[in-house]
Parts: C-alpha cells; structure tokens; sequence
C-alpha cells in the first residue's frame, strides 16, 4: 500500500548501494541522483573516499532547503570535494536540484 494505491503485483529486482556502485570504477565523470526522498541515505551510506571519485554530480532531494539533512548532505559532499556550483530550490513544493562538481 503507497498513498493509497493498492499494488497486486511484486517484482525482486537486483539492487547495489552507491557506495559498491562507485567501488567498481576509479573514477565517475557524472553522477546523477533522482531517487525520491532515498538520496541522504544514499550519500550517507557512501564512503567520503568513493564520493571523492566523483567528478560531476547533479541531484534532486525532497526536503526544505533549510532542513538539517540538506545541510548535512551539503557538507559531506564538500568534505569529498565537490563544491555546490547551482542550486535551485523548487517554488511549488518542498525540494531542489543541486550541481556539485570538482575545483
């Protein structure tokens, strides 16, 4: 039951972490986040080392810009180098777009 749909079918599906992701290459040119309120848990679960691998990110979260979890995203995605370069917050709804990418 989501948001009062009813789901009569389920599917398994094979899934890896950002962290084990990004540990199967040296280095990742663009990462692209849209994972629906999953994004703090993703970056959080993910190793500063492996975020450093990153050169380009570009991302949407759900939350009010304000709200200690995008602040906390911002600060670890800074500590693994890449610096905020644009961000939009969304006027209709709670969220934004950010683009973060290496000096």
């Amino acid at each position: 039951h989501y948001e009062g749909r009813n789901f009569t079918m389920t599917a398994e599906v094979p899934a890896v972490t950002l962290d084990g992701l990004l540990s199967r290459t040296p280095a990742c040119d663009f990462l692209k986040i849209d994972c629906e309120g999953a994004e703090f848990a993703a970056i959080n679960a993910c190793s500063v080392e492996r975020l450093a691998t990153v050169r380009q990110l570009a991302m949407e979260y759900h939350a009010a810009p304000e709200d200690s979890r995008v602040v906390a995203l911002c600060e670890r995605l800074s500590e693994a180098g890449l610096r905020t370069r644009h961000h939009e917050r969304f006027l209709t709804r709670r969220g934004g777009h950010l683009y973060l990418s290496r000096d």
